[in-house]
């Protein structure tokens, strides 16, 4: 029995060691790999590139119309554009 007690006194030990070390220790950063894709990491940008621009600008009549590769804002009666 003297043996067992051991055994599980030193088992424990192991495992509360093991605990520290796992809280202790730091979190590891986002992987890099040479099978990741290059082009993972422009995801978020060409999404927030393709919501940016409305594609409308101001027209003969001073309103927002289809307009390619400007934002229109009709504010206070008057038509203002800006490029993308």
């Amino acid at each position: 029995m003297h043996i067992s007690v051991k055994l599980a006194l030193r088992f424990v030990a192991l495992v509360v060691a093991g605990l520290i070390a796992a809280v202790v220790s730091s979190s590891p950063g986002p992987a890099r790999s040479p099978y990741a894709s290059s082009l993972s990491g422009l995801a978020v940008g060409a999404v927030y590139a393709a919501s940016a621009c409305g594609n409308t600008g101001c027209n003969r009549l001073g309103h927002c119309s289809k307009l390619r590769g400007y934002n229109c804002r009709f504010a206070g009666g008057e038509c203002q554009q800006t490029a993308c």
